[in-house]
Protein backbone atom coordinates (compact mmCIF):
# COMPACT_ATOMS: atom_id res chain seq x y z
CA UNK A 1 0.00 0.00 0.00
CA UNK A 2 1.39 3.23 -1.04
CA UNK A 3 1.43 5.85 2.06
CA UNK A 4 -1.22 8.46 0.87
CA UNK A 5 0.08 11.76 1.42
CA UNK A 6 -1.61 12.89 -1.77
CA UNK A 7 -2.78 16.27 -1.44
CA UNK A 8 -3.41 19.86 -3.15
CA UNK A 9 0.33 20.33 -2.34
CA UNK A 10 0.81 17.94 -5.08
CA UNK A 11 -0.70 19.83 -7.67
CA UNK A 12 0.60 23.43 -6.53
CA UNK A 13 4.33 21.66 -6.81
CA UNK A 14 3.80 20.02 -10.05
CA UNK A 15 2.05 23.25 -11.55
CA UNK A 16 5.88 24.16 -13.34
CA UNK A 17 5.93 20.50 -14.81
CA UNK A 18 2.44 20.00 -16.09
CA UNK A 19 3.21 20.67 -19.38
CA UNK A 20 5.76 18.61 -19.67
CA UNK A 21 4.11 15.54 -18.00
CA UNK A 22 1.09 15.84 -20.34
CA UNK A 23 0.51 13.46 -23.13
CA UNK A 24 0.35 15.02 -25.90
CA UNK A 25 -1.38 12.49 -27.57
CA UNK A 26 -4.72 12.82 -26.01
CA UNK A 27 -4.23 16.77 -26.83
CA UNK A 28 -4.26 15.15 -30.28
CA UNK A 29 -7.49 13.33 -30.04
CA UNK A 30 -9.20 16.14 -28.34
CA UNK A 31 -8.55 18.23 -31.37
CA UNK A 32 -9.86 15.24 -33.87
CA UNK A 33 -13.05 14.95 -31.63
CA UNK A 34 -13.75 18.71 -30.73
CA UNK A 35 -13.03 20.09 -34.57
CA UNK A 36 -12.94 23.10 -36.17
CA UNK A 37 -15.16 25.28 -34.23
CA UNK A 38 -15.65 29.01 -34.72
CA UNK A 39 -18.07 31.74 -32.72
CA UNK A 40 -18.57 28.93 -29.71
CA UNK A 41 -18.84 29.33 -25.95
CA UNK A 42 -16.39 26.39 -24.53
CA UNK A 43 -15.72 25.60 -21.12
CA UNK A 44 -12.98 23.10 -19.84
CA UNK A 45 -13.21 21.44 -16.49
CA UNK A 46 -10.17 21.30 -14.62
CA UNK A 47 -7.92 23.23 -17.35
CA UNK A 48 -4.50 22.67 -15.73
CA UNK A 49 -2.65 24.91 -17.58
CA UNK A 50 -4.95 25.89 -20.49
CA UNK A 51 -3.20 24.03 -23.54
CA UNK A 52 -6.95 22.76 -25.10
CA UNK A 53 -8.08 26.14 -24.25
CA UNK A 54 -5.30 28.30 -26.33
CA UNK A 55 -5.70 26.37 -29.28
CA UNK A 56 -9.74 27.19 -29.52
CA UNK A 57 -9.56 31.27 -27.71
CA UNK A 58 -8.93 33.00 -31.10
CA UNK A 59 -12.06 31.90 -32.46
CA UNK A 60 -14.30 30.80 -29.48
CA UNK A 61 -15.62 32.23 -26.33
CA UNK A 62 -13.32 30.28 -23.71
CA UNK A 63 -13.55 29.49 -19.94
CA UNK A 64 -11.61 27.53 -17.51
CA UNK A 65 -11.91 26.18 -14.13
CA UNK A 66 -9.43 24.57 -12.10
CA UNK A 67 -8.61 23.92 -8.47
CA UNK A 68 -4.65 24.98 -8.50
CA UNK A 69 -4.42 28.39 -8.28
CA UNK A 70 -0.74 27.79 -9.71
CA UNK A 71 -2.12 25.80 -12.59
CA UNK A 72 -4.59 28.87 -13.55
CA UNK A 73 -1.60 31.74 -13.06
CA UNK A 74 0.36 29.59 -15.46
CA UNK A 75 -2.87 29.49 -17.63
CA UNK A 76 -3.40 33.09 -17.66
CA UNK A 77 -0.02 33.77 -18.58
CA UNK A 78 -0.23 32.11 -21.32
CA UNK A 79 -3.57 32.62 -22.91
CA UNK A 80 -5.22 36.31 -22.44
CA UNK A 81 -8.18 35.36 -24.79
CA UNK A 82 -9.74 32.97 -22.02
CA UNK A 83 -11.82 33.25 -18.85
CA UNK A 84 -9.92 31.68 -16.00
CA UNK A 85 -11.03 30.80 -12.55
CA UNK A 86 -10.24 28.83 -9.11
CA UNK A 87 -12.61 26.45 -8.39
CA UNK A 88 -14.46 23.25 -7.67
CA UNK A 89 -14.86 21.26 -11.44
CA UNK A 90 -18.25 19.45 -9.37
CA UNK A 91 -19.62 22.39 -8.11
CA UNK A 92 -19.50 26.06 -9.83
CA UNK A 93 -21.73 29.01 -10.43
CA UNK A 94 -21.81 30.28 -13.49
CA UNK A 95 -24.52 32.07 -15.59
CA UNK A 96 -23.51 31.11 -18.35
CA UNK A 97 -24.71 27.99 -20.79
CA UNK A 98 -21.84 27.16 -23.01
CA UNK A 99 -21.77 25.56 -26.76
CA UNK A 100 -18.91 22.67 -25.45
CA UNK A 101 -17.77 21.45 -21.98
CA UNK A 102 -14.86 19.30 -22.05
CA UNK A 103 -13.01 17.63 -19.05
CA UNK A 104 -9.48 16.32 -20.23
CA UNK A 105 -6.36 14.80 -19.57
CA UNK A 106 -8.31 11.97 -17.28
CA UNK A 107 -8.63 14.85 -14.67
CA UNK A 108 -12.54 13.27 -13.78
CA UNK A 109 -10.24 10.78 -12.26
CA UNK A 110 -8.73 12.53 -9.72
CA UNK A 111 -12.12 12.57 -7.82
CA UNK A 112 -12.61 10.60 -5.32
CA UNK A 113 -15.76 8.87 -5.42
CA UNK A 114 -17.91 7.75 -8.23
CA UNK A 115 -20.89 10.32 -6.80
CA UNK A 116 -18.23 13.11 -7.26
CA UNK A 117 -17.65 11.80 -11.09
CA UNK A 118 -22.15 12.24 -11.22
CA UNK A 119 -21.87 15.12 -9.39
CA UNK A 120 -19.96 16.38 -12.40
CA UNK A 121 -22.11 15.07 -15.49
CA UNK A 122 -25.00 16.40 -13.57
CA UNK A 123 -23.36 19.51 -13.60
CA UNK A 124 -21.90 19.75 -16.72
CA UNK A 125 -25.46 18.82 -18.26
CA UNK A 126 -27.19 21.96 -15.90
CA UNK A 127 -24.74 23.78 -17.97
CA UNK A 128 -24.52 23.40 -21.67
CA UNK A 129 -27.01 25.04 -23.74
CA UNK A 130 -29.64 22.79 -25.62
CA UNK A 131 -27.77 20.45 -27.73
CA UNK A 132 -24.34 21.19 -26.51
CA UNK A 133 -21.50 18.72 -26.44
CA UNK A 134 -19.29 16.79 -23.04
CA UNK A 135 -16.53 15.38 -23.81
CA UNK A 136 -14.15 13.41 -21.14
CA UNK A 137 -11.73 11.10 -20.92
CA UNK A 138 -10.63 8.60 -18.29
CA UNK A 139 -8.27 5.95 -17.63
CA UNK A 140 -9.88 2.64 -17.37
CA UNK A 141 -9.04 0.19 -14.64
CA UNK A 142 -7.75 -2.22 -16.97
CA UNK A 143 -5.17 1.14 -18.17
CA UNK A 144 -4.74 1.38 -14.23
CA UNK A 145 -3.52 -2.41 -14.51
CA UNK A 146 -1.28 -1.95 -17.75
CA UNK A 147 0.46 1.43 -16.49
CA UNK A 148 1.18 -0.49 -13.39
CA UNK A 149 5.27 -0.59 -12.92
CA UNK A 150 5.73 1.60 -15.37
CA UNK A 151 8.72 4.16 -14.76
CA UNK A 152 9.18 7.57 -16.62
CA UNK A 153 12.37 9.67 -15.94
CA UNK A 154 12.20 12.98 -17.61
CA UNK A 155 14.90 16.24 -17.48
CA UNK A 156 12.62 19.28 -17.41
CA UNK A 157 15.06 22.59 -17.62
CA UNK A 158 17.11 22.11 -14.73
CA UNK A 159 15.42 19.90 -12.88
CA UNK A 160 15.08 16.24 -13.31
CA UNK A 161 11.75 14.02 -12.68
CA UNK A 162 11.05 10.60 -12.12
CA UNK A 163 7.93 8.88 -12.27
CA UNK A 164 6.88 5.02 -11.22
CA UNK A 165 3.39 4.15 -11.53
CA UNK A 166 1.48 1.53 -9.12
CA UNK A 167 -1.59 0.05 -9.34
CA UNK A 168 -3.98 -1.28 -6.98
CA UNK A 169 -7.34 -2.34 -8.42
CA UNK A 170 -9.11 0.77 -8.67
CA UNK A 171 -6.87 3.01 -7.56
CA UNK A 172 -3.61 4.39 -9.31
CA UNK A 173 -0.86 5.33 -7.96
CA UNK A 174 1.11 8.21 -9.63
CA UNK A 175 4.51 8.60 -7.28
CA UNK A 176 6.58 11.24 -8.50
CA UNK A 177 10.22 12.38 -7.13
CA UNK A 178 11.57 15.66 -8.47
CA UNK A 179 14.92 16.36 -8.16
CA UNK A 180 15.27 20.39 -8.20
CA UNK A 181 18.61 22.17 -9.18
CA UNK A 182 19.54 24.64 -7.06
CA UNK A 183 22.06 27.75 -7.19
CA UNK A 184 24.43 25.83 -5.27
CA UNK A 185 24.81 23.27 -8.13
CA UNK A 186 22.98 20.42 -5.35
CA UNK A 187 19.78 19.18 -5.51
CA UNK A 188 16.65 19.44 -3.79
CA UNK A 189 14.38 16.36 -3.33
CA UNK A 190 10.94 16.47 -3.69
CA UNK A 191 7.95 13.85 -3.31
CA UNK A 192 4.83 14.22 -4.35
CA UNK A 193 2.01 11.60 -4.90
CA UNK A 194 -1.16 11.86 -7.08
CA UNK A 195 -3.87 9.68 -6.81
CA UNK A 196 -6.64 8.00 -9.48
CA UNK A 197 -9.81 6.09 -9.28
CA UNK A 198 -11.74 4.25 -12.05
CA UNK A 199 -14.49 2.29 -11.94
CA UNK A 200 -16.20 -0.37 -14.54
CA UNK A 201 -16.55 1.22 -18.25
CA UNK A 202 -20.53 -0.25 -18.07
CA UNK A 203 -21.07 1.78 -14.97
CA UNK A 204 -19.81 5.02 -15.72
CA UNK A 205 -21.48 5.05 -19.09
CA UNK A 206 -24.62 4.26 -17.18
CA UNK A 207 -24.07 7.16 -15.43
CA UNK A 208 -23.12 9.30 -18.03
CA UNK A 209 -26.32 8.22 -19.76
CA UNK A 210 -28.53 9.51 -16.78
CA UNK A 211 -27.69 12.94 -18.67
CA UNK A 212 -26.54 12.61 -21.84
CA UNK A 213 -27.23 11.22 -25.22
CA UNK A 214 -23.70 9.50 -26.02
CA UNK A 215 -22.93 10.13 -29.76
CA UNK A 216 -19.25 8.72 -29.91
CA UNK A 217 -17.12 6.44 -27.61
CA UNK A 218 -13.62 6.19 -28.43
CA UNK A 219 -11.65 3.49 -27.10
CA UNK A 220 -7.87 3.14 -28.65
CA UNK A 221 -5.91 1.04 -26.07
CA UNK A 222 -8.20 -0.02 -23.78
CA UNK A 223 -5.84 2.39 -21.20
CA UNK A 224 -7.95 5.45 -22.00
CA UNK A 225 -11.65 5.98 -23.23
CA UNK A 226 -12.92 9.31 -24.66
CA UNK A 227 -16.88 9.77 -24.55
CA UNK A 228 -18.56 12.65 -26.54
CA UNK A 229 -22.12 13.15 -25.82
CA UNK A 230 -24.94 15.22 -25.96
CA UNK A 231 -27.38 16.74 -23.73
CA UNK A 232 -30.32 15.46 -23.20
CA UNK A 233 -33.54 16.79 -24.04
CA UNK A 234 -35.84 17.67 -21.26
Amino acid sequence: MVNKITSNKSYKQLAEYYDELTNLRVFTVYKSIIGKTKGSRMLDLGCGTGNLLKYYSSKNETYGIDGSPEMIKIAEAKDKNTYYSVGDIRNFKNNKKFDLITCTFDVINHLPTLKDWERLFKMAAACLSAGGIFIFDFNTIEGFKNYGGRTIFKKIGRDYILMRVKAEGQICFWIIDGFIKKSSGLFKHKKFIIEERSYPNKLIIKKVKKYFSIIKIINLDNNRIYIKAKKRVA
